[in-house]
């Protein structure tokens, strides 16, 4: 878990293009598939300006960017999560699976 703090959180590896997996470079402008970026706008352990900006970096053609007005917890169990997120995820993956 050090480790993943050191390289992910206080390095930036990830953004960076600096991150290795089994020895190949990690290069988000590589993944094409489908992107969806949900991000809890009250969220005080991850930020929303520290989520968002992935989204500058992901080559995929098809990028969707959700914040929801939620924290860290309550984004998915919260007692409004199955009103602002699940089925907007649900319609997402919908519109994707045809």
């Amino acid at each position: 878990f050090r480790q993943w703090v050191k390289d992910y959180i206080r390095a930036n590896e990830l953004i960076r293009s600096e991150h290795f997996v089994k020895g190949q470079r990690a290069d988000l402008a590589n993944i094409q598939a489908n992107f969806l970026n949900v991000v809890a706008k009250y969220d005080h352990i991850v930020p929303p300006h520290q989520s968002t900006t992935i989204m500058e970096f992901v080559g995929s053609p098809d990028k969707t960017l959700d914040i929801i007005p939620a924290g860290h917890v309550g984004l998915m169990g919260g007692r409004n999560a199955r009103y602002k997120l699940w089925p907007k995820l649900a319609a997402w993956l919908a519109e994707r699976s045809k």
